[in-house]
């Protein structure tokens, strides 16, 4: 028993040291203007030299029909925001995070260059305002049980072709997951990683585009809430992307081997707390 609490203690510290060598950039969206989709924005809302003079401004949090949301706006089916902040000597940075918490789908954009999507179509593909998210996603916030935050890895190639020295613009498309839906919301905070080991803790991943894989592409969908804790069994859809004779695999395939429901949980104790997770 004293052997693994001397671990347990070790680890703790190994990665709370890890966590402080992170510089943060912006935190809780910093101080934005905010446009409610009510109509398309001009075309150039996500570059930095629109003018956002008419649009409202704020800090925190922002959204409604949840409890923690600092800016409450009225209800809406997206929501366009323009985060503003300096950046000196960007040649020095390596890596960044954007951490973000979000209901229920969105795009961000660095000096008008896509960073990140999630529920909302394919990569550089236009969202017009009144189009809702692909799926439901609930905000952590707004949950009952604990789940670290999204966190969106961007490496020294995607920093290189959007930062920039001096005044930098991150722009962000929310949206519902139905016609003014009953809540939305969104937060995130930006970091600094140059320098900073990985550590098995850290809650951030990198999205990559898949184009094809001669692997084959195994696909679980829970709903909004995800999988709350590892005590129970939920149930979720899962397809199964497998060509035969050394074809390639796409998403846009047929899931021919399986396309149904299982039931499914999280595995292990500790571990269930990772961001690469184990499941039965």
């Amino acid at each position: 028993m004293r052997f693994h609490l001397i671990i347990l203690v070790l680890l703790l510290a190994i990665s709370s040291e890890y966590s402080f060598s992170q510089t943060t950039i912006l935190k809780d969206n910093g101080h934005y203007k905010f446009f409610p989709g009510s109509q398309e924005p001009d075309s150039g809302w996500r570059k930095l030299q629109f003018d956002d003079s008419s649009w409202q401004s704020d800090s925190g949090r922002i959204g409604y029909g949840e409890s923690d949301v600092k800016t409450v706006i009225q209800k809406t089916t997206s929501l366009y925001l323009r985060i503003t902040f300096k950046m000196e000597n960007f040649d020095w940075v390596q890596a960044m995070c954007l951490y973000n918490d979000y209901n229920d789908g969105f795009i961000a954009y660095l000096n008008g260059i896509e960073i990140a999507r999630t529920n909302l179509g394919m990569p550089g593909e236009f969202i017009p305002f009144d189009r809702v998210t692909d799926r439901s996603h609930k905000a952590y916030d707004y949950r009952k049980y604990y789940n670290p935050l999204n966190g969106y890895y961007l490496d020294n190639e995607v920093i290189k072709k959007s930062l920039r020295n001096g005044t930098n613009i991150l722009a962000i498309q929310v949206h519902n997951d139905s016609i003014n839906g009953s809540d939305m919301s969104f937060n995130c905070s930006l970091v600094d990683l140059t320098g900073h080991i990985y550590f098995f803790t850290d809650d951030y991943f990198k999205q990559v585009n898949l184009d094809s894989t001669l692997f084959p592409i195994v696909n679980i969908n829970t709903d909004a809430y995800g999988i709350p804790n590892n005590d129970s069994q939920y149930i979720a859809k899962m397809s199964i992307i497998n060509n035969s004779n050394g074809k390639y695999n796409k998403l846009t395939n047929i899931p021919a081997d399986y396309n149904g429901r299982i039931s499914i949980k999280l595995h292990g104790s500790s571990s269930s707390l990772f961001p690469k997770k184990s499941f039965g």
